[in-house]
C-alpha cells in the first residue's frame, strides 16, 4: 500500500502542474505526500533495527558485528534453527529463545564462542533465576549442564520442593490444638530457619532446596525428626501414619520406618488333616488321557492371520508414536510454506524446510537451482517486464519447499520403522 501511495505521490508531483487552474496546488499535494511517505519509511526502519537489536536470524534480520558472528557460529552447527527461525536475547543476555513456539532455547558461551542448544520446554530462564535467589550466578556452561539434567534432577526436586511447601504449610494453618501440633511447633524451633524461609517465600525454599545440597539435606532432617517424634507418641500415631503415606506418595528421598498400623499383618493358616491318598484297586480301569484335539490346517492358517495382522497394527502403532514426535512442527512448516502466493503483488514470499534429513535437503537444493537456472533463462514479456519470470521461481520455489516437506516426513516414518 506505502508503495502505491508514493507513485501516486510522485505523478501528482510531476504531471499536477499540467492541470488548469488546481495544477499547482495538485503538486504540492504530491510533494507533501512524498516526504510523509519518507519520513514514514524511515521511522520504520529504525523501530524495526531497536526492536530486533540483537536478533539472530537468516530471515532478515541482524547479520553485523556480534550479530554475525554469532549467526555464522549458529549456521555452521544448527543450520535448521539459522535458517528457519528468529532468536532474540533473554535474560540473561546470552540465553536465546526462539520467535516461533515450540522450538528448543539457545545459550551463548562467549569464552568458547559456541552455542548449546537446550530441550524445548526447559526452564533456563527459570534455572538461572532461581540460582541467583541462592546467592550463586551460573555461567553459560554451568547453566546448560543444569538445562540438560533438569528433567532427571532439578525437575524432580522442584516437585519434592513443593510437595514439602503443601505438608508444612498445611501444618503451620491447622488451627486446632492437638499433640500432633505441639510437636510440629518443637521441631519448627529445632528448624526455624528452614520453617521460616518456606513459610515466608516459597519461592526461595524451591531454589534453595534444588540448587543448596545442605539446604535439602536439612529439610530432610526435618521431616525425620518430625516422622520419629510422632511415632515415639501414642496419641499421635495417626498422625505418623498419615505422614508415611505422605512420605510414599511423593516418593519423597527420606528413609523411615513404616509405622505398625502401615504393616500388613499376617494371619495364621488353620490347621488341616492331610487328605489320605485313593488307592486304585487292580480291578479298576486306568483312567485314559485326555482327549487333544489337534488343530485343522484351516485354523492353523487363520490364526497365523490374525497374528500377522495384530503384529502389522502394533508395528504401525509403534511408528505412529514416533513420528507423533516431529509431526506438530512438519504440519506447521507445511501451511506455512502451503499459505505462501507467489505473485509480486503479493509482496514476495518466504518458504521454510524441515532440515533434518540430508538426502531431503540436498534434493531441495538441487530443485532450488533448477528454479533459478529458469528463471536466467526466461525472457520478458510483451511490455518488457520479468514479472511473469518472477511468479515462476516463486512459484517452483514453493514447490521445492513442500518437497522437501514431504520428503522429510516420508524419511523421518522410514527411521521409525527401522528403530522398531
Amino acid at each position: 500500500m506505502a508503495a502505491n501511495l508514493g507513485l501516486l505521490s510522485k505523478l501528482m508531483e510531476d504531471c499536477g502542474g499540467k492541470i488548469p487552474i488546481l495544477g499547482e496546488g495538485i503538486s504540492a499535494y504530491g510533494k507533501a505526500a512524498r516526504a510523509l511517505l519518507d519520513s514514514t519509511k524511515q521511522a520504520a526502519i529504525t523501530i524495526d533495527k531497536k526492536r530486533n537489536q540483537g536478533a539472530i536470524s537468516g530471515q532478515g534480520y541482524y547479520k553485523a558485528g556480534h550479530s554475525k558472528e554469532k549467526y555464522e557460529k549458529l549456521l555452521a552447527k544448527y543450520p535448521d534453527l539459522a535458517n528457519n527461525y528468529t532468536y532474540l536475547p533473554k535474560s540473561p543476555y546470552f540465553v536465546y529463545e526462539s520467535v516461533e513456539p515450540g522450538q528448543p532455547t539457545l545459550i551463548w558461551d562467549e569464552e568458547s564462542k559456541d552455542f548449546y542448544r537446550i530441550n524445548t520446554g526447559t526452564p533456563v530462564e527459570s534455572i538461572y533465576k532461581m540460582r541467583l535467589l541462592t546467592g550463586k550466578r551460573s555461567s553459560p556452561y554451568e547453566l546448560k549442564v543444569m538445562s540438560d539434567k533438569w528433567e532427571t534432577v532439578g525437575g524432580v526436586r522442584s516437585k519434592d520442593a513443593m510437595a514439602f511447601g503443601t505438608l508444612f504449610e498445611t501444618m503451620a494453618k491447622t488451627k486446632r490444638y492437638s499433640d500432633s501440633k505441639k510437636i510440629f511447633w518443637e521441631v519448627r524451633d529445632n528448624n526455624s530457619y528452614i520453617i521460616q524461609v518456606l513459610l515466608n517465600d516459597m519461592e526461595m525454599f524451591q531454589a534453595k532446596y534444588i540448587f543448596d545440597a545442605n539446604f535439602k539435606q536439612s529439610v530432610h532432617g526435618s521431616l525425620v525428626e518430625l516422622y520419629n517424634k510422632f511415632s515415639a507418641n501414642q496419641s499421635t500415631e495417626k498422625a505418623a501414619a498419615s505422614l508415611y503415606k505422605f512420605i510414599k506418595k511423593y516418593n519423597l528421598p527420606v528413609h523411615v520406618k513404616a509405622p505398625p498400623s502401615a504393616k500388613k499383618v499376617e494371619k495364621p493358616t488353620p490347621y488341616r488333616e492331610p487328605e489320605k491318598k485313593k488307592v486304585r484297586r487292580a480291578t479298576e480301569p486306568s483312567p485314559s488321557p485326555p482327549k487333544v484335539t489337534k488343530p485343522t490346517p484351516q485354523k492353523k492358517q487363520n490364526q497365523r492371520k490374525e497374528n500377522t495382522s495384530k503384529e502389522k497394527a502394533s508395528k504401525e502403532k509403534a511408528v505412529s508414536e514416533c513420528y507423533s514426535k516431529y509431526k506438530p512442527n512438519i504440519d506447521k512448516i507445511r501451511q506455512h510454506n502451503s499459505a505462501q502466493n507467489p505473485s509480486v503483488s503479493a509482496g514476495g514470499i518466504w518458504t521454510k524446510v524441515v532440515g533434518s534429513e540430508k538426502n531431503c535437503m540436498a534434493t531441495f537444493n538441487a530443485c532450488m537451482a533448477r528454479a533459478k537456472k529458469t528463471y536466467a533463462a526466461c525472457p520478458p514479456d510483451n511490455q518488457g517486464t520479468y514479472t511473469a519470470c518472477m511468479e515462476q521461481e516463486a512459484a517452483a520455489s514453493i514447490a521445492c519447499a513442500l518437497a522437501e516437506n514431504s520428503c522429510a516426513a516420508n524419511s523421518i516414518k522410514q527411521k521409525c520403522k527401522k528403530s522398531r
